[in-house]
């Protein structure tokens, strides 16, 4: 049996486990974002699993998971991918072997590959993993793919926490209406409202004071300029840190730390925000920022918001930057891949489709149509398919792809089919079922070749 391979332990447990409890991940229902990308990162790779974790005291949860159904977490003390990996690095596995979990053992598991989950304060929080019963290719290339997912998941963190935070600052705010209005009903009976107006601002200095706490410790970049003249009075953390050049940004006008948004001066895109209920708001912006003595473009999405009174100003435009250029990239990565992917599949004359299960609609290639002795230019739907396919076979096809929606596994099969010229026409089919945030089956992507015909 292999040894088992040892955990890593961080320098300092205690802080690592109160910054993952704060974001309040652990333990959590499955959400389709996580999902998503656990899909996406076991497509990227053709690996047939995909898994999310996050490491708590004593369990690593699985918060997203593909190929590895029934399980949502494992003792940290005998997890493979519960193990810290330091910041920058992915860690190969390829020859795993007999493992003391039979999980791992039950799905034939020989190869893994992990890239770890680490927020803006150092802390680890676990891994984004690929796993497979055989080693793959694993380059430069691919580990820098899977390092740009395990950003993409700390972005989702990231965002995640800030919802949170402002339901929280929400919930407070309904208190301080809930306390004002205690404090009327108390004046209207008492005449005497001294005690309820310290109470009130009591809760409202206790708001105020997690609002600059928030406002400066958000991961995303905030800040606070003067209409006229654009010059920056008020900035968090995080907006210093997208300007590296400066210590602070306070004191410097906006439109000269940024000069162009989407390819237009930045002061002309203020200078739209007249009315103090005009706002620009834009995702995947391109924008133009000094950086290190020069210029550099990353893509944010943008919010300007025209405000009054704040301060000593009396006109003043609250601006929000998130940075999401690694998504963007991914995104392109990822879409170039698909082409890529696209015409592999076509120059090796494969059939290529996918299935909405809900209506029976079809989107094929053209090879796809012809392999059932369609035209491109004729419709196909899977009930078409199931009409070429001869009797005998149409049940036992039914039955695999019912079983391959089960187990969320993929299926493969050979059938013969007979086109409406009367030839006859053996087919070899791949399949794999998508499913949606409440694990319903919704589509199938499939793959099939003609391997004998004409009798």
């Amino acid at each position: 049996m292999t040894k088992m391979i040892e955990n890593l332990s961080t320098h300092n447990e205690h802080n690592r486990l109160s910054t993952i409890n704060r974001y309040k991940i652990l333990d959590t229902p499955a959400e389709i974002a996580f999902n998503n990308l656990a899909a996406l990162a076991a497509e990227i790779f053709e690996l047939p699993i995909s898994v999310i974790s996050f490491t708590g005291k004593d369990e690593v949860f699985y918060k997203a998971t593909v190929g590895l159904p029934g399980r949502n977490s494992e003792p940290r003390s005998s997890s493979i991918i519960g193990q810290f990996i330091p910041k920058g690095e992915v860690k190969v596995i390829d020859n795993l072997g007999e493992h003391a979990d039979f999980f791992y053992n039950l799905h034939d598991i020989n190869f893994i590959a992990l890239a770890p989950l680490i927020v803006a304060d150092g802390s680890n929080f676990g891994n984004i993993a690929v796993m497979g019963n055989r080693a793959i290719r694993f380059k430069e290339r691919e580990r820098l793919m899977l390092k740009r997912l395990a950003e993409t998941v700390i972005g989702l963190l990231e965002s995640r926490l800030i919802n949170y935070e402002f339901e929280s600052l929400t919930n407070d705010t309904r208190q301080i209406n809930a306390a004002y209005k205690i404090l009327n009903d108390d004046y209207k009976l008492l005449g005497n409202y001294n005690d309820h107006i310290a109470q009130a601002n009591s809760t409202l200095e206790g708001v105020l004071d997690s609002y600059e706490l928030l406002f400066k410790h958000a991961p995303v970049a905030i800040g606070i300029c003067s209409y006229h003249d654009r010059v920056i009075w008020q900035a968090n953390d995080a907006l210093t840190n997208v300007f590296v050049e400066v210590s602070t940004p306070i004191g410097i006008p906006l439109d000269k730390l940024i000069s162009h948004i989407d390819g237009q001066a930045a002061s002309d895109v203020i200078g739209f925000l007249h009315a103090d209920s005009d706002s620009y708001h834009k995702k995947g912006a391109k924008i133009k920022i000094q950086h290190s003595g020069g210029t550099k473009n990353i893509y944010v999405d943008l919010s300007l918001q025209f405000v009054g009174r704040m301060g000593d100003e009396s006109q003043n435009i609250m601006f929000i930057l998130a940075d999401v250029t690694n998504q963007v990239v991914l995104n392109q990565i990822t879409l170039e891949a698909n082409t890529v992917l696209m015409n592999a599949i076509e120059d090796t004359g494969m059939g290529y489709t996918i299935v909405e299960l809900a209506t029976g609609k079809m989107t094929s290639n053209n090879q796809f149509k012809a392999n059932y002795g369609y035209s491109s230019g004729e419709p196909f739907s899977y009930p078409d398919l199931f009409k070429a396919m001869l009797s005998d076979y149409r049940q036992i096809i039914k039955n695999a792809v019912s079983d391959a929606i089960m187990c969320n596994g993929i299926y493969q099969a050979e059938y013969e089919v007979k086109w409406r010229d009367g030839s006859a026409h053996r087919i070899r089919a791949y399949g794999k079922p998508m499913y949606d945030a409440d694990g319903i089956a919704t589509h199938i992507i499939g793959l099939n070749k003609i391997i004998s015909g004409n009798r």
